[in-house]
């Protein structure tokens, strides 16, 4: 079984390649610096949380998704 998940490491990379900070994100698209780290390690995110990152950061929000596959 397969399912989308955020690509925590690429997210981290185009923070510092912005020079950003999870705070500085999480203030930036009006969450709470907490979710940013939840997301980012892997847990639970909705689409619209999804958008306003990739929007911040300027990409597309495709790009911060990956099919993670489990192994049996």
């Amino acid at each position: 079984m397969s399912e989308m998940v955020v690509d925590g490491k690429l997210i981290k990379k185009m923070l510092i390649d912005r020079d950003m900070t999870g705070r500085e994100l999480a203030r930036r698209i009006g969450v709470h610096e907490q979710t940013i780290t939840y997301v980012i390690n892997g847990g639970s995110w909705s689409h619209h949380t999804v958008n306003k990152i990739a929007n911040v950061l300027e990409c597309n929000p495709i790009d911060l998704l990956m099919v993670e596959t489990e192994t049996a």
